[in-house]
């Protein structure tokens, strides 16, 4: 017997009750739209999966919540709700198709969500507490701030830094005529936002107003609009774990891929019914986060994000010089060491655990859950590790264009896509190998092992040129191999270096 589709019906209305009567444990609020009652069109949905993200992943860190237009062929409004992983990568955790922006009917989607999420988490988890997000990330729009206040008073909402900034430039281009005042102006409000508690942001924006009182216009509307609202806004407030989020660049970016996706699909017609929106999203969309997710729990998936900062990491740690490096006695059984600041000599950052492998520090940016360059730097100069063993026990290795670690880790190194994977098979412990090739054309290259007791160089009296392109073509399969082992990559470079050293001999002789 054929499965029924809702889709099949030919009015999108049915096709959408359809839905909602096969898929109860889904639906969190479904409201069919009247004219007599003057009741909107509303519909939120997610699965379990869902629920469990937003009851573990949403618990205590950032939640994100923004509409999108040009989802559907009506005009309804399409809220999504997004939490972040240890990625920093957005998942979507709930959705919300409405006819109307309206505060009442978000206050009644949050109070169902709320209670659901409750529930897993007492049921589920066995854990009594309610799930209590640090804040929420939204533009400033009145409705979602009004519903937020209301179903989680203790939550700070903050504002996306981003809109904030666009509203400043709208009103500065609008209200300010001198270009030089308007820059001026600009670029205090950026200092406002940016400062941190000990800058006082309450204190610096009251000193704009007063500064700048000449213009009168923008001072009245941002003294109106912003100034009160200063702890919304003003990272200097945001003291509490927000995973960095202070912007709603990935649920602006999930929504313009939707887009992308949507009109790339089927015929725009069809595509653009609601009840093969809400279908893609929850048959094709949620499967794909749930695989990606657990592959990220089971470290198959590199974190692009943490490689970027350790491998900036570990070139500013090269400028840090051995004498600004104090070891000090141990506490409390852990090896310890002061690193003089750079830009603030005076300034001392305490590095704990260096001779362990698995360092920390106090500085600003390790206590955000970073690998900052004074671990680096303790973990090479006093703990013995090398730069390359640093990034694979951080289980990525990348290499680049002109010649693997060795040269992302200079100056003029480049990043590429060349990870180095654990789990795959070691290609075994160091052999002599010498590089062979077909003709001089060829971009093939392959290592070879040699005799024992015959002599590499001897078999190989080749002209210094091809000796030349044989190590260039080394290097650029050792930059283009993917998943290799460690002691794989080590191998390679072993294979490198011996080619280099007959090259030397050939050229004594």
């Amino acid at each position: 017997m054929r499965r029924y589709d809702p889709g099949h019906a030919a009015d999108d209305a049915v096709a959408t009750r359809n839905w909602t009567k096969l898929n109860p444990g889904k639906v969190v609020l479904y409201q069919e739209p009247s004219k007599i009652l003057r009741r909107p069109f509303v519909l939120a949905w997610q699965t379990e999966w869902m629920i469990s993200k937003l009851a573990t992943l949403g618990h205590r860190s950032t939640v994100s919540m923004d509409p999108t237009f040009g989802t559907n062929k009506y005009g309804f409004q399409l809220f999504t709700v997004i939490c972040f992983d240890s990625h920093q990568n957005g998942i979507p955790c709930l959705w919300i198709l409405m006819e109307r922006h309206e505060a009442s009917d978000l206050v009644a989607v949050l109070r169902e969500v709320k209670a659901k999420v409750n529930a897993y988490r007492s049921e589920s988890m066995m854990r009594p507490d309610e799930c209590h997000p640090s804040c929420f990330l939204v533009d400033d729009a009145k409705e979602e701030n009004y519903a937020l206040g209301e179903v989680f008073p203790n939550v700070p909402v903050n504002l996306c830094l981003w809109h904030v900034r666009r509203a400043w430039l709208k009103k500065l281009h609008s209200l300010v005529k001198d270009p030089f005042g308007k820059a001026e102006m600009n670029r205090d409000l950026g200092r406002i936002m940016y400062c941190n508690v000990e800058e006082d942001p309450w204190q610096q924006s009251a000193d704009f107003m007063v500064r700048w009182k000449e213009e009168s216009s923008f001072v009245q509307y941002y003294d109106r609009t912003w100034h009160q609202r200063i702890h919304r806004w003003a990272k200097g407030y945001r003291t509490y774990a927000h995973v960095n989020q202070d912007s709603q660049g990935s649920v602006e970016r999930w929504h313009a891929t939707l887009k992308q996706y949507l009109r790339g699909s089927r015929k725009e017609k069809s595509s653009r019914r609601v009840v093969w929106l809400i279908t893609t999203l929850t048959d094709r969309l949620e499967p794909f986060y749930f695989c990606t997710s657990e592959l990220k729990q089971q470290g198959q998936v590199r974190n692009r994000i943490v490689v970027k900062f350790i491998l900036a990491a570990i070139k500013k740690a090269r400028e840090i010089p051995d004498s600004h490096v104090i070891p000090c006695p141990p506490r409390e059984g852990l090896r310890m060491a002061l690193v003089s600041s750079q830009s603030r000599p005076l300034c001392l950052h305490e590095v704990y655990g260096w001779d362990r492998n698995t360092c920390s520090c106090a500085c600003g940016f390790s206590v955000q859950g970073n690998t900052c360059k004074h671990q680096i730097k303790c973990l090479v100069m006093l703990g013995g590790m090398s730069e390359v063993d640093l990034l694979n026990r951080l289980g990525t290795k990348w290499g680049s264009n002109s010649g693997g670690v060795d040269s992302i880790l200079t100056e003029n190194g480049t990043e590429s896509n060349v990870p180095c994977s654990l789990s795959q098979p070691v290609l075994g412990v160091e052999i002599p190998v010498t590089v062979s090739s077909d003709s001089e054309d060829d971009g093939d290259c392959s290592i070879i092992p040699t005799a024992e007791g015959t002599s590499s160089a001897s078999r190989n009296i080749r002209p210094l040129a091809h000796f030349q392109r044989e190590v260039d073509k080394l290097y650029a399969a050792v930059s283009q191999s993917s998943y290799l082992s460690g002691q794989a990559f080590e191998y390679l470079l072993t294979a490198v270096k011996q080619t280099l050293d007959l090259k030397a001999s050939i050229e004594v002789h």
